[in-house]
């Protein structure tokens, strides 16, 4: 079904280090001077692609066959997450105002918009075919548990049906199956307080008291990360939470509602969200999603398909709020994935700024950051982040700005971009020892290698808080047809990351 998005205008990108009303009073000056960098990556998908044949349990991996995968998902939060959890945009909620429908409401930074991308087509792809794909669309919590190794991953049953005054659960359509006797059920919503234990038969499973009524639902056949099985039940995932399992989606059972839709080429070489193309908006609520796992759940799902008639930018949103027909519902986080097939050059990345979960235990993620062609040699690269480094192990997470080249064309960085300050690529690196509460901070401090510490045993530096760094580049920079700087996130031995981050770079 498709409905409506409300009216908003596109966001700006802006270099200022003031805020309020203060930055009225330059804006001019500040856009004179700030150039706004293309971020993402050089090819046509955004975050993981777990291929199930090879990557056990949908799990990502850096290792053959199943990688090398980035090792991380787009995301959005609930209209309703706490501020301080990655996403200080999608939320209503204010700094230390909670969580929920009964948050203190009032966040200045929220907007309806969400996250927006960019297709950017080809001369080769007009007139081509072009869909769009979104990798686990849907907010469907994770459960993590010991259970039956041979059962592989959990699926969903969506006929489960209760009766008031007994202790069975029923599936008609026999969901379950032998293989899944003694597996725990997690249900997503059943007679009000019970519990359902362990299937019985392909038919039955049994409730931890007599059902208080009778309903219809759907539930979850054993956990999303058995730890008797390949690869949960390795040391590097011991202590793991639902947050460490495949996409990590948390804490929304009732799901979100989701609305993508691609808009028009105007032709001015900048994203225009002026003219919707026609066929080309999924829209779907938070329940329809929650009621659909075996077609959006783990899996890659069709979005959109159009035809460009010429090359150039087709922008549009991944937005969970401020839809019209929908009431606004979500409290968790949601991580996805998008690519686009049916072209051979042509590019999807985000726009303006990417929002972003790493998850991966005792892993390094390794992300496209930005194309910063020659012509810049001289400038100045800021690079905001917002609360890097929550997760919990023994490990320090260093996140680490890497110079070109990173390794384009591939859809993965190598990792193995150049350690600055470095002659002929940049003089120096700086950054914020102290979080700051706002965007773009004053950075006083080195990195060395351009290397920062977010987290520490027990402690997340920058939670709730921001990051800037600022990489000085070099008055004779320069680089080879692979211009793009990198990312590298070391999450060390110990460390088991549930680090949702958003970022902006700028050239100034």
């Amino acid at each position: 079904m498709e409905r409506t998005p409300t009216t908003e205008r596109p966001r700006r990108i802006t270099c200022s280090r003031a805020v309020g009303a203060a930055a009225v009073a330059v804006m001019a000056l500040v856009l004179a001077a700030c150039q706004p960098v293309g971020i993402g990556n050089p090819g046509a998908q955004v975050g993981n692609d777990p291929d199930p044949a090879n990557c056990p349990g949908l799990q990502p991996s850096n290792a053959p066959p199943c990688g090398p995968q980035p090792l991380l998902w787009a995301s959005i939060n609930g209209p309703y997450a706490p501020f301080e959890n990655g996403d200080p945009y999608s939320t209503h909620c204010v700094r230390a105002g909670g969580s929920g429908t009964g948050c203190t409401q009032g966040n200045t930074l929220y907007r309806a918009t969400g996250y927006t991308y960019v297709i950017d087509v080809a001369p080769a792809d007009v007139a081509k075919t072009l869909t769009l794909q979104g990798y686990d669309v849907g907010s469907y919590p994770r459960t993590v548990a010991t259970g039956n190794a041979a059962a592989g991953v959990a699926r969903t049953v969506a006929d489960l049906s209760t009766t008031n005054g007994l202790s069975t659960i029923s599936s008609p359509s026999a969901g379950f199956t032998s293989a899944d006797v003694g597996q725990r059920v997690y249900a997503s919503k059943v007679a009000s307080g019970t519990t359902i234990m362990s299937v019985q038969s392909a038919t039955n499973a049994t409730l931890s008291r007599s059902a208080t009524g009778t309903a219809v639902g759907q539930a979850t056949i054993g956990s999303d990360c058995t730890t008797n099985a390949s690869p949960w039940n390795a040391p590097a995932f011991s202590g793991m939470s639902g947050g460490n399992c495949q996409t990590g989606d948390d804490s929304d059972v009732g799901g979100q509602n989701i609305d993508v839709q691609v808009f028009d080429n105007d032709g001015s070489g900048n994203p225009s969200y002026a003219v919707p193309l026609p066929g080309c908006h999924f829209s779907h609520s938070g329940p329809e999603l929650a009621a659909a796992p075996g077609t959006y759940k783990n899996q890659w799902a069709d979005l959109c398909s159009f035809t460009p008639t010429k090359q150039g930018i087709y922008a549009f949103r991944f937005r969970n709020s401020g839809i019209d027909g929908m009431t606004d519902v979500g409290v968790g986080n949601n991580q996805y994935a998008l690519k686009l097939l049916g072209g051979t050059s042509t590019r999807l990345h985000a726009s303006g700024d990417q929002s972003v979960f790493v998850n991966a235990a005792n892993s390094i993620a390794n992300l496209y950051l930005a194309d910063v062609p020659a012509a810049n040699a001289g400038k100045k690269l800021e690079i905001d982040l917002y609360d890097p480094g929550d997760g919990n192990g023994s490990s320090n997470y260093t996140l680490q700005v890497l110079g070109p080249p990173g390794g384009a064309p591939s859809p993965t960085p190598a990792g193995t971009g150049v350690a600055v300050p470095a002659a002929g690529i940049a003089t120096a690196c700086a950054y914020n020892a102290t979080p700051s509460p706002d965007m773009g901070p004053a950075t006083p401090d080195t990195a060395v290698n351009c290397a920062v510490v977010t987290h520490t045993a027990g402690n997340n530096i920058y939670n709730g808080r921001w990051l800037r760094i600022e990489v000085t580049l070099d008055p004779a920079y320069t680089c080879s047809s692979d211009c793009w700087w990198t990312l590298k996130y070391d999450f060390g031995v110990g460390g088991l990351p549930t680090d949702r981050l958003t970022y902006t770079v700028k050239i100034v």
